[in-house]
């Protein structure tokens, strides 16, 4: 799915996406929704994937 649709989804629901880059580290998006009466306290999950190792690639747009 692409970012402008997930955005689309999100805010559609009342929630929203945040993003956060760090150079060498990667990027992270933290995606939020609002919580729906009669639901229990959301468990805080993260999911941590490693920066691939190199940094000598080259995007090419024609």
């Amino acid at each position: 799915m692409g970012l402008a649709m997930v955005h689309g989804i999100v805010s559609r629901y009342g929630g929203r996406v945040e993003v956060q880059n760090e150079v060498g580290m990667g990027t992270t998006f933290y995606v939020y929704l609002p919580v729906a009466a009669g639901v229990p306290s959301p468990v805080k999950s993260v999911l941590v994937i490693p920066a691939p190792v190199g940094g000598k690639e080259h995007v090419s747009c024609r």
